[in-house]
């Protein structure tokens, strides 16, 4: 699910790779592997990646497809979008 999802978060940026990498604490043939499915990010990469594109790490995972969290005076709930 990682894979699938890091694809299209790329895509819709409309960014390469290497330009993707470039603004991330991390080297190409890393991120090539979490893209192509042959690792998973660990947690601190999974924190960079949502980070970088925005979403919520859960979204990432596939655990929900809500690609935000955020926090309210309620506490935390899935946004729209």
């Amino acid at each position: 699910m990682i894979s699938k999802r890091l694809k299209a978060l790329r895509a819709e940026l409309g960014i390469g790779k290497r330009e993707l990498v470039s603004l991330l604490p991390m080297k190409l043939k890393s991120y090539e592997n979490y893209e192509s499915g042959r690792r998973e990010p660990d947690s601190d990469a999974l924190q960079v990646l949502a980070e970088r594109f925005n979403v919520s790490v859960d979204y990432l995972l596939g655990v929900s497809d809500c690609r935000r969290v955020k926090n309210e005076m309620v506490g935390f709930h899935c946004c729209r979008g």
